[in-house]
């Protein structure tokens, strides 16, 4: 009996029972067949993409590549492509320098460990390889970065175990041992731990806001980061889906959200993105408001586009990147 409420407990939390998502993609279209696009930063250069650190389709290729389109080009052109370094590229931020550049840093998941790649991108499109970070013991899991000035940045961390079994029981009890480091220009330390399986990071910095996915427990933190090595929690936003990564839209001054609609399905989409479909969703919240209502920007139950993992507003429209399968989905913004 007690077992049976158990597995009841989880199928639950997993949203095993929940409804699926309405398809909403009447205004999508697919394009640009780089594998798996899991990350999009955006600046006043242009856009930003962190391709094909996780698909197996991919498997084939050497690495994965950063990419960068600008607003009236057709086709991105691949901004890493000459740097011979063992490069996965996960989560991406993409800061606007003094002149005029971008600072682009990158979680690189090496076969030697984790490490943060940071690049230089000119305003004549060039880009320079400036410095390479190893994430050091205890701290792994990186997952998700966000600058706060040119030389300090915070890194998510999806688990606190590194051992399978203990990380599944991690996630599925939703021990909140996911956390937060921040790196000071000189080392990284832990500022925040609660999360579980702690994934993507944005960053208001008019409010000096910072907004955390904490996944396996669909929500939101909200952190208080005026004191960037103290993060102090504001509140949590809890969402009917599970959180991927996150966009701030500096002209709405709202959040886009990534969700994953059921976890179980994002799992076996996962071991086999060829066949098996994950639906998913990227919704649009203000998250100051007392009651977090949400306007769907995309939603597909994973046949046009499964396993959304991030959206954000570029050039007047809604760009969709997805972890596994390859190509961007481009909507008409709502």
């Amino acid at each position: 009996m007690l077992f049976s409420i158990f597995i009841l407990m989880i199928l639950d939390r997993a949203q095993f029972f929940a409804p699926f998502p309405k398809e909403f993609t009447s205004h999508c279209k697919k394009a640009f067949e780089m594998g798996g696009p899991e990350d999009l930063e955006v600046t006043r250069q242009g856009l930003f993409i962190s391709s094909g650190v996780h698909s197996p389709i991919d498997q084939g290729v050497r690495r994965g590549d950063l990419y960068f389109l600008l607003k009236d080009h057709l086709i991105p052109k691949n901004i890493t492509s000459e740097f011979n370094m063992d490069f996965k590229p996960h989560g991406i931020d993409a800061l606007l320098t003094q002149d005029g550049g971008s600072l682009i840093r990158a979680i690189n998941h090496r076969s030697d460990g984790d490490r943060i790649e940071t690049f230089y991108f000119s305003n004549q499109e060039k880009t320079t390889h400036l410095s390479s970070i190893q994430i050091e013991s205890p701290f792994h899991s990186a997952n998700d970065i966000q600058s706060i000035s040119e030389n300090e940045f915070y890194v998510t961390h999806e688990n606190f175990y590194h051992n399978k079994s203990l990380k599944f029981l991690e996630n599925t009890l939703q021990l909140g041992l996911g956390y937060l480091t921040f790196f000071d220009g000189n080392k990284f330390s832990k500022v925040y731990e609660g999360t579980n399986y702690t994934n993507g990071i944005a960053y208001d910095r008019e409010k000096k806001r910072l907004f955390v996915s904490s996944m396996t427990d669909r929500s939101i933190h909200i952190l208080n980061v005026g004191a960037p090595k103290t993060p102090k929690l504001v509140k949590k936003i809890k969402l009917d889906g599970f959180p991927d990564n996150l966009s701030w839209d500096v002209e709405s001054k709202k959040l886009i959200v990534a969700l994953h609609s059921k976890i179980l399905s994002l799992k076996a989409h996962s071991e086999n993105p060829n066949i098996k479909n994950s639906p998913s969703e990227v919704i649009l919240i203000n998250p100051y408001e007392t009651s977090e209502n949400s306007t769907i920007l995309f939603s597909s139950l994973g046949e046009f586009s499964s396993g959304s993992s991030v959206g954000l507003y570029f050039n007047r429209k809604i760009f969709v990147g997805n972890i596994y399968r390859p190509g961007l989905v481009i909507c008409e913004a709502i």
